[in-house]
């Protein structure tokens, strides 16, 4: 094994054919969260399509397909995971469509339920 191999291997970011650059595996799930706007105190409801330890791809079934019309979500936002009833700090990273892609900012933390809103 070349020393470029096994620094990919063992940093996670490549598969054996070289083609998929994620830092950690992620898993398929169809957990409901909320997409918390800070200082608003209103949320969007999504779905958490694939998760993994650094990000997260974002589902929002309300939400235009046109990225135009796609500005008035905020850049960073709390998502809250009702599931585990657990928030986390987010960046968006990508768009498309009605999908999202985050990656998580901080540790996961208890949610907050005065801060919670049920759908």
């Amino acid at each position: 094994m070349s020393e470029l191999q096994s620094v990919a291997t063992s940093s996670g970011t490549t598969s054996e054919k070289g083609s998929d650059r994620r830092w950690a595996h992620r898993k398929s799930c169809g957990y409901r969260a909320s997409i918390c706007r800070p200082g608003s105190g209103t949320s969007i409801s999504c779905s958490i399509v694939n998760m993994s330890t650094t990000g997260a791809c974002l589902e929002i079934k309300d939400l235009p397909a046109d990225p135009e019309q796609n500005l008035h979500l905020p850049a960073y936002f709390t998502l809250a995971i009702r599931v585990d009833r657990m928030e986390i700090d987010c960046a968006i990273v990508w768009r498309k469509g009605a999908q999202i892609g985050v990656r998580f900012l901080a540790a996961p933390r208890p949610l907050d339920c005065s801060k919670a809103h049920a759908d």
